[in-house]
């Protein structure tokens, strides 16, 4: 037991190093994913921005994820993205997530996911994760679609 206290002290030592995730890069993340929420669910938005971006010559798609995922290109750089303390609005957002969790309609969702993956499947299509997990978080679903 007492390794592993030395092992918590050293662990806390190297995270409270971590820079913490400043609120400007937390407020452009919230406002990015909900222009981004909005671009993906509009019809007419939809439309505007496939025409955008068909006229500027730039995919919408990689635009998109790049705004999104947050990772540096560098594969050297990656874990540095990863290696910071949440700040106050994170940690609430976080709180008030798990305090209103509903065990029921997450399991609906499990089921859904479920049947989904089967039907998926069945149909010949390919969904990551299905064939090896045993366990999964169901927050990430794959949806095939035709890419013309």
């Amino acid at each position: 037991m007492p390794e592993s206290k030395d092992l918590c002290k050293q662990m806390r030592a190297l995270q409270d190093a971590y820079p913490i995730y400043s609120y400007d890069e937390y407020r452009s993340k919230v406002y990015k994913c909900m222009a981004i929420q909005r671009v993906i669910t509009g019809k007419w938005i939809v439309a505007a921005s496939l025409k955008y971006f068909k006229w500027r010559n730039l995919d919408l798609e990689d635009y998109l994820i790049s705004k999104i995922r947050g990772f540096a290109v560098d594969p050297e750089n990656f874990l540095s993205k990863l290696r910071i303390q949440p700040n106050a609005p994170l940690l609430k957002m976080l709180f008030e997530k798990n305090r209103v969790y509903d065990k029921r309609a997450h399991e609906k969702k499990v089921a859904n996911f479920k049947k989904m993956t089967a039907a998926l499947t069945d149909a010949g299509f390919f969904v990551p994760g299905s064939a090896v997990a045993k366990t999964r978080s169901y927050w990430l679903y794959p949806f095939p679609i035709q890419n013309k």
